[in-house]
C-alpha cells in the first residue's frame, strides 16, 4: 500500500489542483482504496473539515468525468495532521501518526510526499 503525504494541504493550490488530481488517480483506478493521504499544513482543522473544503473542487472535477459516487470513498482516504514546518514536534507527531497506520499492513509501505508549498 502507499501513504501520500501532502504540505500544505490546507491552500488553494492543495484544493485546487493536488487533491482534484489525485481523486482523478483513484477514480480511474491507479490508487488503491487502501491509500492514506495525509495532508499536513499549520493550519488548526479537523479530518472532517478538510474533506468538507476538498468536496466542492472535488465534485466539481467528478461531475466532468461522471464519477461523482467516488468521491466519499475518496474523501475516507484524506486525514489531516496539523504542525509547524520550522519546527519538529509536528514532523514528529506527522510520523507517528503515519507508523501507527501503516503498521496494518502485512507488506511495505511506500511513501510519497508532496510539497504544494509557496
Amino acid at each position: 500500500t502507499t501513504s501520500i503525504c501532502i504540505f500544505g494541504a490546507s491552500g488553494d493550490l492543495a484544493k485546487k489542483k493536488t487533491y482534484p488530481a489525485l481523486f482523478h488517480l483513484f477514480s480511474d483506478e491507479w490508487i488503491s482504496p487502501s491509500t492514506v493521504i495525509y495532508g499536513y499544513a499549520r493550519s488548526q482543522m479537523t479530518d472532517e473539515a478538510l474533506r468538507e473544503k476538498l468536496r466542492p473542487f472535488l465534485e466539481k472535477e467528478a461531475k466532468k468525468r461522471k464519477t461523482e459516487n467516488k468521491i466519499d470513498a475518496f474523501l475516507s482516504m484524506c486525514v489531516y495532521v496539523s504542525g509547524q514546518y520550522n519546527q519538529p514536534d509536528g514532523f514528529v507527531n506527522l510520523t507517528q501518526i503515519m507508523e501507527k497506520d501503516e503498521a496494518q499492513f502485512s507488506l511495505p509501505v511506500g511513501r510519497l510526499f508532496y510539497l504544494a508549498l509557496p
